[in-house]
């Protein structure tokens, strides 16, 4: 009569075995283990609910959350900073310096890509504002171009229109700061929308 060999325990004692590939495992995970996937493989925290949205235990997942959209009242005031931005660039910079038309459009700009997601009707007012900084600078760098190419004879012309398109943008602009303020979606009369 031959005797079996008695079970040798393996090393780590009589602990189950790991589930072959493509098996399920029998054992329930534990706390904080993610079952696998469809491939088999653990899923890294991504639910179907979306990349940024909670995950399946009420944790934010890393990577980008959509923006919430700003109450009515805080995007009024950032639609009316948007055309103020560029009336206190010419009032830091001179109301006649090239400085001014330059810079100009750094306000609107800024506040169009800091909050173009955070409301419908601040992002309107900051394309506006911000296309009528860019119509501006066009205008006013032909101006500035044609005097020089006529060797300073064409200032008669260039400069009395400089100062008139100074005055006249002061004066839209402070009205679209008001209009936008009061939560009327304001349109320049002259503009030419090449940001949508």
């Amino acid at each position: 009569m031959s005797e079996q060999p008695a079970r040798q325990p393996d090393d780590h004692g009589d602990a189950p075995q790991a589930p072959r590939y493509g098996q399920q495992p029998t054992e329930p995970q534990g706390y904080g283990q993610q079952p696998p996937g469809p491939q088999g493989y653990a899923q890294q925290g991504y639910s179907q609910q979306g990349y940024g949205q909670p995950g399946p235990h009420g944790h934010a997942q890393q990577g980008y959350a959509p923006a919430r959209e700003m109450s009515p009242a805080d995007q009024r005031l950032w639609a009316c900073l948007a055309h103020v931005s560029a009336i206190a660039a010419s009032i830091v910079l001179g109301s006649l310096s090239l400085g001014n038309v330059y810079l100009g459009a750094v306000g609107p700009l800024v506040l169009f890509f800091v909050f173009r997601e955070r409301g419908v009707f601040v992002r309107r007012q900051t394309v506006e504002a911000l296309n009528f900084q860019i119509l501006l600078t066009i205008v006013w760098t032909a101006l500035v171009v044609l005097t020089w190419v006529t060797l300073g004879l064409g200032a008669l012309l260039t400069v009395p229109l400089l100062f008139a398109l100074g005055i006249a943008a002061l004066v839209f602009e402070i009205i679209a700061a008001v209009k936008a303020n009061q939560g009327v979606d304001y349109r320049y009369p002259v503009n030419w929308r090449l940001v949508r």
